[in-house]
C-alpha cells in the first residue's frame, strides 16, 4: 500500500488512505478524550458516556525523578538478555516498552513507566499487556491504544496512573499534518513524510515506525541529560520475551528508509541540546556516530532510584 500511495503522488492521484483525517477512521464513537478546563494537562478518557478514567498529558513531564541522572529506554531486542545484573536497570528512571519487562529481575520493584504504541500488540498480546501494566507505576500511550484497551476491558486501567500523549502521525480528531512550520514549535523537525522528530511533548511525538522512538521523544522533551538505550538491536529477530503469535515488525521494511533516519534526526536535535544519548545493546544497527557504545557497567553506574512510588 505504501508504494502505491507513492506511485500515487507521482501520478498526482489521491487515495483514500493519504487523505490528512482518514485515520480518524479507527476512532470508536463511544470513545472520547476531554481536557480538564480547571487544571492544565489533565483530562479524562471516556468510554460509552459513562466509564470515565483520569489522565495527565504527558506535558506535565514524568514525576518526581532526578532529570540529571538520565534514564533508561529498555526495548525488546534480544541483546538485552546478555546484560547482566539486570535488575540496576530499575535504579534510575526506567521506560520499558511492550514485553520487555519479563526480560528484567526486578523483585517487588516496578519500572517508572510501561509504553505500548502498537494496537496489534494490544489485540494479540492482552495478558502480556496486562502483566505490563501490573508491572509498572505509570502507562503511557496515545489514544488509539487508550480506544483499543477500553474497547476490549476498561476494568484493567481502574486505579492507575495513565498518562497520553499524541501520535503525531495519526493526531486524535486532527489532521496530519506535513510540514514543520505547521506545528508552531521550535522543537518539531520533518525531513520527509515517516522521517520527523518533537521533542515538545505538548505538541506529540512521530512514530518513527518503533515504540522506542516514541520514548525517545518524549524523555528528550522531558529535559533529561543522558538517555540511556537497551535492547534496540533492530535485527528483525525474535524479541527477548516469548511470543506465541509474533507480530510483523516494521525493521524488516523500514529500517533503512525511515527507522534509522528518524533516529538519527533525533540524535542531531539532541546534540544540539545537549542531550547524551548512549546505546547499551550489545547488539545493534544505530550507527555509533550518532549513539555511542556504552558497556553496561559504565551505564549502571550512579543509578540512585527512578520516581517515588
Amino acid at each position: 500500500m505504501q508504494k502505491l500511495r507513492q506511485l500515487g503522488r507521482l501520478l498526482g492521484l489521491h487515495f483514500l488512505g493519504g487523505r490528512r483525517t482518514w485515520h480518524n477512521r479507527v476512532f470508536d464513537e463511544r470513545f472520547a478524550c476531554i481536557a480538564d478546563k480547571d487544571r492544565p494537562y489533565h483530562g479524562s478518557l471516556v468510554w460509552d458516556q459513562n466509564i470515565v478514567f483520569p489522565v495527565v498529558h504527558a506535558a506535565a513531564g514524568p514525576g518526581t525523578c532526578n532529570l540529571e541522572e538520565g534514564c533508561n529506554i529498555i526495548a525488546s531486542g534480544p541483546s538485552l538478555l546478555q546484560v547482566p545484573d539486570r535488575r540496576r536497570l530499575l535504579d534510575r528512571f526506567s521506560m520499558v516498552v511492550n514485553g520487555a519487562y519479563a526480560a528484567v529481575e526486578r523483585g517487588a520493584r516496578r519500572f517508572d513507566l510501561y509504553v505500548v504504541t502498537d494496537h496489534r500488540f494490544v489485540r494479540n498480546d492482552w495478558d502480556r499487556l496486562c502483566a505490563g501494566l501490573e508491572a509498572s507505576h505509570m502507562f503511557a500511550t496515545h489514544h488509539h491504544i487508550y480506544m483499543e484497551i477500553l474497547k476490549r476491558d476498561p476494568r484493567v486501567l481502574a486505579d492507575r496512573r495513565l498518562m497520553l500523549f499524541t501520535n503525531l502521525n495519526r493526531p486524535y480528531l486532527g489532521p496530519r499534518l506535513e510540514r514543520e512550520a505547521s506545528y508552531n514549535s521550535p522543537d518539531v523537525r520533518v525531513l520527509r513524510q515517516h522521517v520527523a522528530c518533537c521533542f515538545d511533548p505538548a505538541v506529540g511525538a512521530f512514530t518513527g515506525r518503533t515504540v522506542v522512538f516514541f520514548c525517545l521523544q518524549l524523555t528528550c522533551g522531558w529535559g533529561f541529560r543522558d538517555i540511556y538505550l537497551w535492547g534496540v538491536d533492530m535485527t528483525g529477530g525474535a524479541r527477548n520475551y516469548v511470543e506465541a503469535a509474533p507480530a510483523p515488525s516494521y525493521l524488516l521494511s523500514c529500517l533503512d528508509d525511515e527507522i534509522l533516519p528518524s533516529f538519527c534526526l533525533a540524535a542531531q536535535m539532541a546534540a544540539e541540546r545537549g542531550i547524551r544519548l548512549w546505546n547499551c545493546s550489545p547488539v545493534s544497527r544505530l550507527p555509533v556516530e550518532f549513539f555511542p557504545r556504552l558497556e553496561p557497567d559504565v551505564a549502571f553506574k550512579g543509578s540512585t532510584g527512578g520516581i517515588s512510588p
